[in-house]
C-alpha cells in the first residue's frame, strides 16, 4: 500500500469515546471528509540548504543553525511550484525551533520564495519572519533570524538549494513527506482543526504520528488548543498515545498522566515526594516564552483548563538553611498562606530532618530534587512546580518567594495577605509584582540563636526595583527567581503591587531580564523585605552552597567556596548601612510570629529536628570559616582580609535565643 492510501485509511478510523474526567470536555464534532491534495508524497523533492559562506543549514540540539559540515544538515521537502515546504531534521525524535519565538516540532512548514530554480528565501510561517533575507518586494522583509558566531545569514543573501533528489527509500523523508501533503492541503482549505491532530493519536504508526502531530499543533487555533487539550485530558487513550509517541518527553509521560490521575481525586495528597535526576531535562526548557515541545504545549494548555479551589500557596527552594526554616514558615502561615511546596537537593545542614517532620506534620509537602551534573536546581524546581506538578493547579495564586524574603503589607489598606490578593482579583491580573526592600548586616558579623527580622533592622534603601511574583499557576508555562514566563500564545496582565501596570526597564545586553525590575520601584501597598546578606560568617555559609540559580562544582566537603572579591565589597560597602528600621512593617503584617512559632515547634518531632539543624549549623559553619580564611587572606584583596578581622574579632562566641553567650565549636 502506498504511503498516501495508508494516510488516508488510518483518517477513515473513529475514535472511539470515552467518558470525560474532571474539569475536561470533549470536542465538538466536526466534518473530517476533507480533499486529499493532489500530489504523490513519494515524490516530494528533497533538497539541503547552503549560503555564500559555504555552511549548511542543520539541526543543532533544538535549534536550527548554521554548519560548515553536513553533519545533521536540514532537509527541506517542497513540490514544484509550490510556496510552501516543510523543513525537517536528519530524524524524527528531536523537535527544534527555528528561532526563538518558535515552537520546537519535528517539521516547520515555511513559506518559499524562488529567485531562480536554486535559490530560495525562507520563510517561518510562524513568526512571520524570514530565516534568509526577504525578497526585494516583500513588505515584510527584515533581518534574517539565524546568527552564529563565525558566520551569518548577511541581509542580502538567499539560501542555494542542493542534493536534488526525492523521499523515496528514506523511511524519515518518506513519513515527512506524507505529512508535508496533509498540511499543505489543510492550509489551503480552512486551516488545521482539532480532529485532525487528533486523528494522529488514533494512528498507530508511531513515527509518523510523532511527526504528523509535532507539525500540526503549532498551526492550531488558540481556542482550538484549548479543545485539543481537554479532549486529551478527558480520555486515557489519547493521554497514553501522546505518551507512546514521545516516550523521553516529560510533559507528555509525567504532566499530562499525573494531572490526569489528580483530578480523578483532588483530595488525596500526599506529604512527600521525591524529584528525581530523569527530570532534570526540565530547567533547560526554560526560561522562555515557546514550550518546549508537543508535549508541554498540550499539557500547559489542559493544565490552564483547571478551576483552582483554594487562594495562594508558596513554591519555595532551600538548601542548607534549616536554622531560618521555622521562622519563614511560621511568618507565612500567620500571613494566610494555604500551602507550601517546598524544594531542596543535597542538604548538609540537617535541613531534612526538619524537613522530613515537618511534611509528616502536615505542615508542607516537600520535594526532595536529586540533581544531576550541570543542573540548576531552582530552574528546575520552578519548572517541576509550574509544568508537571499539578496540586499547585488547585490554588488561585502562587506565590515564588525564597527562604529570605519576607512579605509584608499595608495594614491601613489590607487586613491580610487574603485581602490583597482579593482587592487584585477585582481587576484583570495574572501575575503581582512586589518590590524588594533588601535589608543589610546591620553591623553583624556573627550568627545569633534568633529570628532574622529581629536581628536586622536595618535596610540599606527605602526600595529596590526588583521585583519577586505572586502569579496564577494555570496562566504561566515556568518561571525564572524573579517573573513567571508563559507560552507565546498568550499574555499576562502583569501589574505591580499597586495595581497599576508593571512596566519594566530594556535591555539589549540582557533582554530576558528586562521583567525584572520595575520602571518605578515602590513599597506602596506591599513590599517583599529581602534579608539577603546577613552577618558576616552567614555570608560566608551562603557563598558556600551551591546556589539554586547557578550550576557549581563543590569540594569533598560539599562546599562550593563561590565569593568574589566584588562580593565582598558590596557586604563592607552594607555592612553600616541604615536607611530606616524595617522591623515595625514586619510586626504589623505579623504580630504574633513568636506564638506561630512555637505551634510548629508542638508538631511531632520539630523541635528535636530543629535543635540538631542548629548543633549542625554551628559545626558547619566553622568548617566553612576555616575553609574560606585562606582565600579571604591571599585572593580577594584587601576587602577580603578586611572582612576576616572581623569575624575573627568575634570568633569566640555565638549567641543563643535567651542571650546567653556560647562558646563556637573548635575550628
Amino acid at each position: 500500500m502506498r504511503a498516501l492510501d495508508r494516510w488516508r485509511s488510518s483518517r477513515a478510523r473513529p475514535a472511539a469515546p470515552e467518558p470525560a474526567a474532571p474539569e475536561a470536555a470533549a470536542p465538538g464534532d466536526r466534518a473530517t471528509d476533507v480533499p486529499l491534495p493532489d500530489i504523490d508524497p513519494a515524490g516530494a523533492r528533497v533538497a539541503v540548504l547552503s549560503t555564500a559562506h559555504q555552511t549548511f543549514l542543520s539541526v543543532k540540539g533544538s535549534r536550527l543553525d548554521q554548519a560548515r559540515r553536513g553533519r545533521s544538515r536540514a532537509r527541506l521537502l517542497w513540490q514544484p511550484g509550490a510556496d510552501l515546504g516543510l523543513l525537517v531534521g536528519d530524524d524524527l525524535d528531536h523537535e527544534f525551533g527555528l528561532g526563538p519565538g518558535t515552537p520546537r516540532s519535528l517539521g516547520h512548514l515555511v513559506r518559499l520564495a524562488w529567485s531562480s530554480e536554486t535559490t530560495v528565501a525562507i520563510a517561518d510561517l510562524w513568526s512571520r519572519t524570514w530565516l534568509s533575507a526577504a525578497p526585494v518586494d516583500d513588505a515584510e522583509a527584515g533581518s534574517p533570524r539565524i546568527r552564529t558566531g563565525a558566520t551569518a545569514v548577511g541581509p542580502d543573501e538567499t539560501f542555494t538549494v542542493g542534493s536534488h533528489g526525492t523521499a523515496d527509500g528514506d523511511p524519515t523523508l518518506t513519513t515527512a513527506a506524507v505529512v508535508y501533503a496533509e498540511a499543505r492541503d489543510l492550509r489551503g482549505s480552512g486551516g488545521v482543526q482539532v480532529d485532525d491532530v487528533l486523528a494522529t493519536l488514533d494512528d498507530t504508526d508511531t513515527r509518523r504520528a510523532r511527526m504528523r502531530l509535532s507539525t500540526l499543533l503549532p498551526l492550531l487555533s488558540y481556542d482550538s488548543l484549548q479543545e485539543l487539550a481537554r479532549a486529551v485530558l478527558a480520555s486515557t487513550d489519547r493521554t497514553s498515545a501522546l505518551a507512546a509517541a514521545f516516550p523521553t518527553d516529560p510533559w507528555a509521560t509525567r504532566s499530562l498522566p499525573g494531572l490526569r490521575e489528580w483530578l480523578q481525586d483532588r483530595d488525596t495528597g500526599w506529604r512527600r515526594q521525591e524529584v528525581g535526576t530523569d527530570l532534570d531535562v526540565l530547567w533547560p526548557a526554560g526560561p522562555g516564552d515557546v514550550a518546549a515541545s508537543s508535549g508541554e504545549t498540550i499539557a500547559s494548555a489542559a493544565r490552564a483548563t483547571v478551576r483552582p479551589r483554594r487562594r495562594v500557596c508558596v513554591v519555595a527552594t532551600a538548601r542548607n538553611e534549616g536554622v531560618y526554616l521555622l521562622e519563614w514558615l511560621a511568618y507565612y502561615r500567620a500571613l494566610g498562606v494555604d500551602e507550601f511546596f517546598v524544594y531542596s537537593n543535597n542538604n548538609e545542614d540537617g535541613s531534612d530532618l526538619l524537613l522530613r517532620a515537618l511534611a509528616d506534620a502536615g505542615a508542607i509537602r516537600w520535594l526532595d530534587s536529586s540533581i544531576g551534573p550541570g543542573t540548576k536546581a531552582q530552574a528546575k524546581a520552578y519548572a517541576h512546580a509550574f509544568s508537571v506538578l499539578p496540586e499547585v493547579l488547585d490554588y488561585t495564586w502562587a506565590m515564588t518567594v525564597d527562604i529570605d524574603e519576607f512579605l509584608v503589607l499595608d495594614p491601613v489598606r489590607f487586613d491580610g495577605l487574603a485581602d490583597f490578593l482579593d482587592w487584585h482579583a477585582t481587576r484583570q491580573t495574572d501575575v503581582i509584582g512586589v518590590n524588594w526592600v533588601v535589608v543589610g548586616p546591620s553591623g553583624l558579623t556573627r550568627w545569633e540563636d534568633d529570628l532574622v527580622t529581629r536581628r536586622f533592622p536595618a535596610r540599606i534603601a527605602p526600595v529596590d526595583s526588583h521585583i519577586k511574583s505572586i502569579s496564577r499557576p494555570g496562566r504561566i508555562l515556568g518561571s525564572q527567581p524573579h517573573f513567571p514566563y508563559t507560552a507565546e500564545r498568550e499574555r499576562l496582565a502583569f501589574r505591580e503591587a499597586t495595581g497599576e501596570p508593571h512596566t519594566s526597564f530594556t535591555s539589549e545586553l540582557a533582554p530576558h531580564l528586562v521583567q525584572a525590575q520595575s520602571d518605578h520601584p515602590t513599597t506602596g501597598h506591599a513590599a517583599l523585605h529581602h534579608y539577603a546578606l546577613k552577618s558576616a560568617e552567614e555570608f560566608l555559609w551562603k557563598f558556600s552552597r551551591n546556589r539554586g540559580g547557578r550550576v557549581v562544582a563543590t569540594d569533598d566537603a560539599g562546599l562550593a567556596l563561590t565569593l568574589e572579591e566584588r562580593f565582598v565589597r558590596r557586604f563592607l560597602a552594607q555592612l553600616g548601612k541604615d536607611a530606616g528600621d524595617v522591623r515595625p512593617a514586619v510586626e504589623a503584617t505579623v504580630p504574633h510570629l513568636h506564638e506561630a512559632i512555637e505551634q510548629l515547634r508542638r508538631l511531632d518531632g520539630v523541635a528535636e529536628a530543629e535543635r540538631q539543624v542548629k548543633a549542625l549549623f554551628l559545626e558547619r559553619s566553622a568548617r566553612v570559616v576555616d575553609a574560606y580564611r585562606p582565600i579571604l587572606r591571599n585572593d580577594l584583596g584587601e576587602s577580603g582580609r578586611r572582612l576576616l578581622r572581623l569575624i575573627d574579632d568575634n570568633i569566640g562566641e555565638h549567641v543563643d535565643g535567651e542571650g546567653t553567650a556560647h562558646a563556637a565549636p573548635p575550628s
